[in-house]
């Protein structure tokens, strides 16, 4: 009994673990312009802090990050480095 409760607690862990690991540690958008005069917007991107891209327009490659944040989860600071 004490190895099948021990053995639900290291799953439960690790899948919590994997799910915290497994979220991006920063969330942004992407505005991208029609060439390197930067004057003409042809498309946007967002990348959002679950993972998810929500993309209109063209891609180029001429873009500007901008809207750059720090994606939480659960209220802790998923930033490894910081």
């Amino acid at each position: 009994m004490k190895l099948k409760k021990a053995s639900l607690i290291g799953a439960a862990l690790a899948f919590v673990a994997a799910a915290a690991y497994a979220a991006p540690p920063y969330g942004y958008t992407n505005i991208y312009y029609s060439d390197a005069t930067y004057s003409v917007e042809v498309g946007h991107a967002e990348f959002t802090c679950s993972g998810r891209w929500y993309r209109s327009g063209e891609e180029t490659d001429y873009f500007v990050r901008t809207n750059e944040n720090q994606c939480r989860w659960g209220g802790w600071d998923l930033d490894p480095w910081g």
